[in-house]
């Protein structure tokens, strides 16, 4: 299966691939395994919903902490990349109010300097 595959709806927006189908469905013991296997075969860890979230922004909203940990760890510059809006993962913690999630954030972009 290709890794890469994009879903798109009746008005031609991106709606899901791949790596966000693991992050949003599968259980979290399950989780890890996918996303390594997915990675292995060049998934695109940078692939964006038509609303301009990556996956690490869609697991900031979840609160889950350890894939995000290995999302940021696998690609440092998702903190960076923004959405539609102009946010970035970080607006995604606080505004989802994931005080640990924003705690890591910070502790990941400090320590990538």
């Amino acid at each position: 299966a290709d890794p890469n595959l994009i879903v798109k709806d009746k008005q031609n927006l991106v709606v899901a691939f791949p790596l966000y189908d693991c992050i949003k469905r599968w259980k979290k013991k399950d989780k890890m395994k996918i996303l390594e296997l997915l990675l292995s075969r060049k998934a695109n860890i940078n692939q964006k919903l038509t609303c301009g979230c990556n996956i690490a922004m869609e697991t900031a909203k979840d609160g889950d902490l350890k894939t995000l940990k290995f999302l940021i760890n696998y690609e440092k510059d998702l903190l960076n990349q923004e959405d539609k809006f102009g946010k970035t993962v970080l607006d995604y913690c606080i505004h989802f109010q994931k005080e640990k999630a924003i705690q890591e954030s910070l502790f990941l972009s400090d320590s990538s300097c």
